[in-house]
């Protein structure tokens, strides 16, 4: 479950991309142009980061930097190091991300701009959460979370951010009803994509206590939501958790129904390692239930695919 944890918490970090509109003001007309420049290459980057595209996203926000730097547009830099930073952390290069994010709370910390110096203490979290630093993690989505409080900005996302974050922590108790307020937040703001994260770690937070009818529920919640989305990688985290929890209700047929689904998405998006998984666990399913053949089949099909990851240079686990 390690690619769902960490994933979810990408997710939840990076919601929306807003891109600002400058105005023209008093100022020489290659200042406007440059700036109209910054924002379309950040425009460009958000647009990848939707359709999958990190590599490109990354380039296009560094453009974003460069070209704020020349004209010294601080509050332009500060959103697009931010936006840097959770490009990095999809990639996951979490170091990076570490790298640019401090960059980012050293200039809202100068600018006093709290919206956003709380946006980058919830990426500085995340990227804490990828390294492992939990503690560190903690502090920082805290000190979101009270920039928030005071501006009475609630945020689901950053809520997410603090409940995985808590999980990770063993404290999952306090994780669970963090969780269960960002839902209620997420369907305050009418942010789907947070309504969805909610309810996929309540799902796996619900199979934790062996509550497998409420997880399975909670995870179709999130699967409805993400599929209308397109979000391929969550969908496929959905339909596994589906499968575990159909799996821990004793319903195989059912659990391996869920796992296959998993398996397609995963392959045919191209996340050969994930598949992978998925395929380890029909494996598991089958020699559970004495299906020799199915056992087989699936297991013809790892070595298939783990043939080709390692022909073309890539380490599958």
């Amino acid at each position: 479950m390690l690619f769902y944890r960490r994933f979810t918490v990408y997710a939840a970090g990076f919601v929306l991309f807003a891109v600002a509109v400058y105005g023209c003001g008093g100022n020489a007309v290659k200042k406007s142009a440059t700036q109209t420049k910054a924002t379309d290459a950040a425009t460009i980057g958000a647009d990848a980061v939707a359709s999958g595209d990190t590599s490109r996203a990354i380039d296009k926000f560094k453009e974003a930097v460069r070209l704020d730097r020349t004209i010294d547009d601080r509050e332009s830099e500060l959103r697009d190091l931010i936006s840097l930073s959770r490009a990095y952390l999809l990639e996951p290069n979490p170091d990076m991300a570490t790298e640019y994010v401090n960059d980012a709370v050293r200039i809202a910390l100068t600018l006093k701009n709290d919206e956003r110096l709380s946006d980058a203490y919830a990426t500085l979290s995340s990227a804490c959460y990828a390294k492992g630093d939990y503690d560190a993690a903690l502090l920082a989505i805290n000190s979101a979370s009270a920039i928030d409080d005071r501006l009475q900005k609630r945020s689901g996302a950053k809520l997410n951010i603090k409940g995985n974050v808590l999980i990770a922590m063993g404290r999952r108790a306090e994780a669970e009803q963090v969780c269960l307020s960002a839902l209620s937040q997420a369907g305050k703001d009418g942010t789907l994509a947070e309504t969805a994260n909610a309810h996929r770690t309540l799902g796996f937070l619900s199979a934790g206590k062996s509550e497998y009818a409420t997880a399975f529920d909670f995870y179709s919640k999130a699967y409805e939501i993400d599929k209308g989305f397109g979000y391929s990688a969550k969908v496929a985290v959905d339909l596994a958790g589906m499968g575990e929890a159909q799996f821990s209700l004793g319903k195989t047929a059912e659990a391996a129904g869920f796992f296959e689904r998993a398996y397609t998405v995963n392959l045919n998006a191209g996340r050969a390692g994930a598949a992978i998984e998925n395929l380890d666990r029909l494996i598991s399913i089958y020699k559970n239930a004495g299906d020799e053949p199915n056992v087989a089949r699936f297991t013809a099909l790892k070595q298939k695919l783990a043939g080709k990851e390692h022909g073309n240079g890539t380490n599958v686990k």
